[in-house]
């Protein structure tokens, strides 16, 4: 017997085809089964084939190693790369089109592209959580009266890493964090311009389901060299950071102030005036 999966996917394909008859544009509901898959190979064939000088040695393994991956276990990747934010728990993630999640989980950690949560990750993971989960860690470290439980979430989040030690908590060993988004970042710069997008709201754009600009896939055309592009990157990663309020992302930049690439662009010179102010 057909899955449920199989049925909507059947009848996914008749709304698209009656839509197409009378002229009307798709909704989400109507796509094909893996468009994220297909849109996502598009856009890295696209960086590769236009923008390959712009591509350090750490992308162009990335992008030969993912080609490597199992197709499922690509699905998965593609799937955490829409997603907000790079914290997931593994009993949490399901995707009916995709079969033996926890193998190809699996499979992405033993390649890098997923892992253990560490203290890089601190700040994401604590974003991750609830805030009730939040108030009962800081329960377990602390008395109320040294912060306000009816503080933002924002607040005590940034409480938190402040005063904490990563190594001070106990996280469940199902927690997983999305890796290599930075470069995923990067790529995705390249491709659009835009920073910490997720990857679904590209593929939407693509897709003509939200609107759009006309400088996709053609953004990278302004740098040109590799060194130009990594250092606009810095810079528009580094605003984003600020317009989150990333509190650990901000003090390395302080911190970093001395060794911040040169600005070989005006797009790098202008938002490193923006990040000064």
């Amino acid at each position: 017997m057909p899955s449920i999966a199989s049925h909507r996917h059947i009848r996914a394909k008749q709304r698209r085809f009656r839509r197409e008859q009378t002229g009307q544009s798709w909704s989400v509901k109507d796509l094909p089964q893996y468009y994220y898959h297909t849109n996502f190979l598009n856009i890295i064939d696209e960086i590769q084939k236009r923008y390959d000088t712009l591509l350090s040695e750490t992308e162009q393994e990335f992008l030969q190693t993912f080609r490597t991956l199992p197709f499922y276990a690509q699905c998965i990747y593609i799937r955490l790369c829409a997603r907000k934010g790079h914290i997931f728990h593994i009993d949490k993630i399901e995707y009916e089109e995709i079969d033996a999640i926890d193998d190809q989980v699996a499979e992405l950690r033993q390649m890098g592209f997923v892992g253990l949560v560490e203290p890089v990750n601190f700040f994401d993971y604590l974003q991750a959580l609830r805030k009730p989960d939040i108030l009962n860690l800081l329960s377990d470290h602390f008395t109320k009266s040294d912060y306000k439980p009816s503080s933002k979430k924002s607040d005590l989040v940034d409480f938190t890493v402040s005063t904490l030690k990563f190594s001070d908590v106990e996280i469940d060993q199902d927690v997983l964090v999305q890796k290599q988004s930075e470069i995923v970042d990067y790529l995705l710069y390249l491709y659009s311009g835009h920073i910490g997008q997720t990857l679904n709201m590209h593929t939407m754009r693509e897709l003509g389901l939200v609107k759009g600009t006309a400088i996709a896939g053609r953004y990278g055309l302004r740098f040109d060299d590799l060194s130009s592009a990594k250092s606009a990157f810095f810079y528009a990663r580094g605003l984003h950071h600020l317009k989150i309020e990333n509190r650990p992302k901000i003090q390395d930049l302080e911190a970093t102030l001395d060794i911040w690439p040169a600005c070989s662009c005006n797009q790098s010179l202008e938002n490193k005036d923006k990040l000064l102010r």
